[in-house]
């Protein structure tokens, strides 16, 4: 019963018109905006648009877990700087393909919600959700607190 009232009206509509690929996703980044993803995010197929965008863009991903793909070249194209440095990830790291910047779950965000200068900017952040329920509701899961409502 409950669920029949929290239902969103014409969430279906809602939820097909912004569904959208990797590559209509990544159109909308601009030429060097900062892209954020969260743990457990699958990057693959984002990678791989942002690479045949040519845009050059910076990518904070929270953990980096796998970041053999960050050849010297790309790394140009591709500014990454993780939060979490996996063992996949070290190498590009060791190397300076890839920056790393500790990140703190409970206030990760505080500096740049308090404007201090060189705290780490995010012009778009992807999350995954669950698909909607019934109700038209979905789960942000462990990526409730990077959405702004």
């Amino acid at each position: 019963m409950l669920e029949d009232q929290t239902t969103i009206l014409g969430w279906q509509d809602h939820y097909r018109r912004h569904v959208v690929t990797a590559e209509q996703a990544i159109a909308n980044v601009q030429d060097g905006d900062n892209v954020f993803t969260t743990i457990g995010h699958n990057v693959d197929i984002l990678i791989a648009a942002m690479i045949v965008s040519e845009k050059r863009l910076r990518w904070t991903p929270t953990a980096a877990t796998d970041l053999r793909w960050l050849t010297r070249e790309l790394a140009e194209q591709i500014q990454v700087n993780t939060g979490f440095a996996m063992t996949d990830a070290r190498e590009a790291l060791n190397d300076f393909r890839a920056d790393f910047t500790p990140w703190w779950f409970q206030g990760g965000y505080k500096a740049l919600e308090d404007g201090r200068p060189g705290a780490r900017s995010i012009d778009v952040s992807m999350f995954r959700v669950t698909p909607p329920n019934r109700a038209g509701w979905c789960c942000f899961g462990n990526s409730l607190w990077d959405v702004k409502f």
